[in-house]
């Protein structure tokens, strides 16, 4: 099928950051990608790195509009090197009896690095618990994610929806891009939820009738299970408020903090172990503890945290161990690794066989953690 020519929506790479560079691409209604998608709409998708053309039917949304600037989960660049003091776990902590490893999910986006290189992250592969659904960029998005579905040892998928972008609202999107994922691949996805991102603006949550409207919308689509996905500042009023506001008393976007099915939290590297982020981040997870619901942490890598592509390792351990050491993992918690940047993929291990700086190391590392007994 041929896609519908219009002329795309340009979004700059300087003013482009990770997580709005994701919500534009969702919130597009990437779900149209292939051909079969319902009502006729086609999408096409051009991408290279930090840029993303798109062109899709009569969007109206207007999603890409606007974008923030500052990498997701930081006021700026200069937080990641310099700001957040972190405790350093040495040896790590070790989990106690009533605690589990959490699920690791990989994202599709940033992803491409894994793809025909199946022998060289055998571990990660063939233990890796899930998939998250931030769609591949390009227009070969699609098979990308066939290939990448095809090379796991799972058909777990979770996928992500912004409801916010650029301080602004928008409505839900339609399931259609993983019905042709599905398609194209022959195989069927065990949809485990929806993860509903709304850190820009956590009131948005009334436009769209909170969790009961995207329990409405996506459990029809088989989604039965709705994730309010935060940034740590939403539930702090002393870093960066303006960006990420504060979560009012009495709001919509408190209402579904406390009546989602899980809370997910975005904190790249490990800025949430020491003051500040950790104050959101750790009262997002006592809420979680609190009313026995499952809690994600999502992580991830971009160029602007300022670690020149080396340390992600050390900097995901760090915060594993400290939410380890404060004895807050429970069953059911999930971890989300996403390589917005270009991080090295590969190799899994080093020559000594222990997991390498990259991301199917991290993977590898975050799976190996399941205590004993």
């Amino acid at each position: 099928m041929t896609p519908r020519t219009k002329t795309p929506r340009t979004m700059t790479p300087r003013t482009l950051t990770p997580r709005s560079l994701l919500a534009s691409l969702l919130v597009a209604g990437i779900a149209l990608a292939a051909c079969g998608t319902s009502g006729g709409d086609t999408l096409e998708i051009a991408g290279s790195d930090n840029q993303i053309e798109r062109a899709l039917g009569d969007d109206t949304s207007g999603a890409a509009s606007a974008a923030r600037t500052g990498a997701p989960g930081l006021t700026s660049p200069v937080d990641a090197r310099n700001a957040v003091p972190a405790q350093r776990l040495t040896p790590p902590a070790a989990p106690t009896a009533d605690q589990q490893r959490p699920e690791v999910y990989l994202a599709f986006y940033g992803s491409e690095g894994l793809l025909g290189a199946d022998n060289q992250w055998t571990y990660a592969r063939n233990n890796l618990d899930g998939l998250w659904g931030n769609a591949f960029g390009g227009a070969d998005s699609v098979d990308k994610a066939v290939a990448l579905t095809r090379a796991v040892g799972t058909l777990d998928l979770v996928v992500e929806h912004p409801i916010t972008l650029g301080g602004g609202c928008v409505g839900f999107k339609d399931d259609g891009y993983w019905q042709a994922v599905e398609n194209v691949g022959g195989f069927t996805f065990d949809r485990r939820g929806m993860s509903i991102y709304a850190g820009e603006n956590p009131g948005c949550w009334a436009n769209v009738g909170g969790v009961a409207g995207a329990r409405n919308h996506y459990a029809p689509q088989g989604y039965g299970s709705i994730e309010t996905l935060y940034q740590p500042q939403n539930l702090t009023s002393s870093v960066n408020a303006a960006s990420f506001p504060t979560i009012g008393s009495g709001s919509a976007g408190e209402a579904a903090l406390y009546s989602g099915d899980r809370i997910g939290i975005e904190c790249p590297l490990d800025v949430c172990a020491g003051v500040g982020y950790a104050d959101g981040f750790y009262r997002a997870m006592s809420i979680a503890r609190d009313r026995g619901v499952p809690f994600t942490w999502f992580t991830g890598y971009s160029d602007s945290y300022g670690i020149s592509k080396r340390g992600w390792m050390g900097r995901v351990q760090n915060m594993y161990n400290n939410i380890t050491f404060r004895g807050l993992w429970r069953a059911g918690d999930r971890i989300v690794v996403i390589n917005y940047d270009n991080y090295p993929a590969l190799p899994e291990r080093n020559g000594d066989g222990s997991f390498a700086d990259t991301t199917s190391g991290i993977l590898g590392w975050l799976l190996s953690q399941r205590p004993i007994g």
